[in-house]
């Protein structure tokens, strides 16, 4: 259901994907998602965090640790603090982070925590986090932008 509802293409992670710009991973159930370090996904059996495997700590710090300021993290709605400690290290680094709004939650557990520790920069609903990562997955990198009037780049 999370691919019919933005413009970015949802799937389920498989051990040893690449990352692929516009596309979203997610981890299978019972199963935590990380990166190894040459950016590929390891599917683990790691005891769970927080009660629960996948735990988006899990994934929060291992994406930190690759691309610190580099990243994007959303934390949509759920039960207890799962990912929220992460997620303000990760804007601490200069990160992207994203919180779903109280109002559009079920439960306002870890989007709530998130917000309440400062993690998360952007407090939206759904349909707006979903524009917003769209939009940032076709931002050009810096290296790749036309130059600007003058020969020099943004």
């Amino acid at each position: 259901w999370l691919d019919r509802s933005g413009p970015l293409r949802v799937r389920l992670a498989r051990r040893g994907d690449d990352l692929i710009p516009g596309q979203v991973l997610v981890a299978p159930a019972g199963t935590h998602l990380e990166l190894d370090p040459s950016c590929r996904v390891l599917l683990t059996q790691a005891p769970p965090e927080h009660g629960v495997r996948p735990a988006a700590s899990v994934l929060f710090r291992s994406v930190t640790r690759r691309f610190g300021g580099d990243a994007a993290a959303v934390l949509l709605s759920g039960m207890g603090t799962d990912g929220a400690q992460e997620m303000r290290l990760l804007r601490d680094r200069g990160g992207t982070t994203f919180a779903q709004d109280a109002p559009s939650s079920l439960i306002w557990g870890m989007p709530g925590e998130a917000v309440r520790l400062a993690g998360a920069e952007q407090v939206l609903p759904p349909e707006r986090i979903a524009a917003a990562l769209a939009a940032l997955a076709r931002r050009p990198d810096e290296d790749d932008a036309p130059p600007r009037e003058g020969g020099t780049k943004p």
